[in-house]
This record gives structure tokens, C-alpha cells and sequence, in this order.
């Protein structure tokens, strides 16, 4: 039925070129969500640890290391993975050398994924996951139900209209857009427990800030 669901996991040179753009944004400038995601784990003192879902080249690895957090990345594209642990892993232990943060990489699929281990204090982000596959309400549902307090979903384009998904060309590659409900979305989360802040980045794409209630 989706023929380009694992275009991402398929295509080597879409992480290179991934890689290629966050360098740059690194040295030039964060972008919108970067910058949230760093201020967001700056405000929240008990999170110790970074799992990310959906890591692509791993750059928040690097930027969670900068900020004293242990982190782990998971993605279901082993040519993410490699590149990501040769990129990263060599260039932390030069800059930082006597840190006792921990920095792993992983190839798994997000449906792969457990329980959280440390709920309390570890943040689960989700960069555009939701974003890039055709079922990204099923994916979103998902991480719901591994339990996390904190999470931080990145890059949702929320709408007015139903939600649906349509394809476009991103690193030579064919992947979707899924745009989500906003109402339904929100109801969603709170039917499950969780509380939602929604942070506007550009156009209807948002964050979701998201809240384990009790």
C-alpha cells in the first residue's frame, strides 16, 4: 500500500546528505526545533537521559553530549546507525575526552522499542518521526504507551482538516508527510494521561511538549 515506507531505511545517501545539512546547521545556526529541544532539556533538571527515536545521523547524540546528558538513538536504517557512530562517537571523545556521559547508537524500529526503563528521567524525543510515515497517529500512539513522564515530539504538522499523508521528495528520496488533527491529536494524548503543550515552530508545524499526569 506505501510503496517508499522504508525509502529512508534503504537509502544511504540520504543520511549522508542528512549529515551534510546538520553539520552545517551546527556551525551556521540551530534551527527552530534544535533550539527547542535544547532549551526544553535546559529547563528540565531531573532528565539525565536522551532516547531518541528515529535518530537519522545522530546529531542530537552530539548536541545531547554538549549538554551533559547520557543518550541513546535508536533508528530502523542500519546505514543511519553506522554513520552516526563513525561521525560522532570519534569527534565526542576528542572534544570531550574526560566526560562520563554515555553515547550509544542502535538499529531498531520504534515498533521494536520497550517500556521505558527509567520513566522518571529519561526524555523520549521523537525528531519528525511522526511526520515522515504514512501512520504517523499509529506511531505517535505508540510511544504514548512505552510510559515515558517526558516527552518531546518534534516537527507535527497539525491541521484543522482530517488528517491524511501525501508524498514528497526530501535527499533524493520519495517519503510521506503525515499531517495530523490538531483536535484529535491533543484529545488523543489526554485520553491516555498525558498532558500537551504545543510550541508553533513555522507554518502548522509544531512541537508537542508532552506530560505524564500524576
Amino acid at each position: 500500500m506505501h510503496e517508499h515506507i522504508d525509502s529512508w531505511k534503504n537509502s544511504q545517501e540520504a543520511f549522508s546528505q542528512q549529515l551534510d545539512v546538520n553539520i552545517r546547521e551546527l556551525n551556521l545556526g540551530f534551527p527552530p526545533h534544535w533550539q527547542h529541544f535544547v532549551g526544553y532539556v535546559q529547563r528540565n533538571h531531573n532528565i539525565d537521559r536522551i532516547i531518541d527515536v528515529g535518530c537519522g545521523a545522530g546529531v542530537y547524540g552530539y548536541i545531547s553530549k554538549k549538554l551533559n546528558k547520557n543518550y541513546i538513538g535508536y533508528d530502523y536504517s542500519e546505514h543511519a546507525i553506522n554513520l552516526a557512530r563513525r561521525t560522532w562517537q570519534p569527534e565526542l571523545t576528542r572534544q570531550m575526552p574526560n566526560s562520563d556521559n554515555t553515547m550509544d547508537f542502535y538499529c531498531k524500529d520504534y515498533k521494536d522499542l520497550t517500556e521505558a526503563e527509567n520513566p522518571d528521567t529519561d526524555l523520549l524525543v521523537a525528531n519528525a518521526i511522526c511526520d515522515v510515515l504514512p501512520n504517523g497517529d499509529e506511531c505517535l500512539e505508540f510511544l504514548l504507551k512505552l510510559k515515558y513522564r517526558h516527552l518531546l515530539i518534534q516537527r507535527v504538522s497539525l491541521i484543522e482538516e482530517s488528517e491524511y499523508s501525501e508524498e514528497y521528495e526530501a535527499y533524493n528520496i520519495t517519503t510521506y508527510k503525515f499531517h495530523h488533527n490538531k483536535n484529535k491529536t491533543i484529545s488523543a494524548i489526554e485520553d491516555m494521561g498525558y498532558s500537551v503543550n504545543t510550541v508553533h515552530l513555522y507554518e502548522t508545524t509544531h512541537d508537542l511538549e508532552i506530560t505524564l499526569n500524576g
